[in-house]
């Protein structure tokens, strides 16, 4: 799948990107992986800003309405402004299961 948004404000305007890929093996096993990219330009402080995200999300079907999934992932930002330069780097997981009923 992929995604495009153009956001607008008063102030600034933005893009994001996505692409997700799911793959499937078996009756119960899958692995979605996503590539994100988000930039905006801020006209009222002359600053942009440009995020990078990929994840990894492996899930397991145990019964017909009960799947457990993970996931895991990186953000990296960089704000520039006329004046400096900040680089963020967040990593993330999370365990948990769905139920569907």
């Amino acid at each position: 799948m992929i995604d495009y948004s153009h956001i607008v404000a008063p102030t600034y305007d933005g893009n994001a990107y996505s692409l997700t890929n799911r793959l499937l093996w078996g009756q119960s096993w899958s692995l979605d992986t996503t590539l994100s990219w988000y930039t905006q330009h801020d006209s009222s402080t002359s600053t942009d800003v440009d995020r990078f995200s990929p994840s990894l999300k492996p899930s397991y079907k145990w019964k017909q309405n009960i799947t457990f999934e993970a996931e895991f992932g990186e953000e990296r930002t960089v704000n520039r402004g006329p004046t400096t330069e900040d680089t963020t780097r967040r990593r993330y997981w999370s365990l948990g299961y769905r139920w569907d009923f």
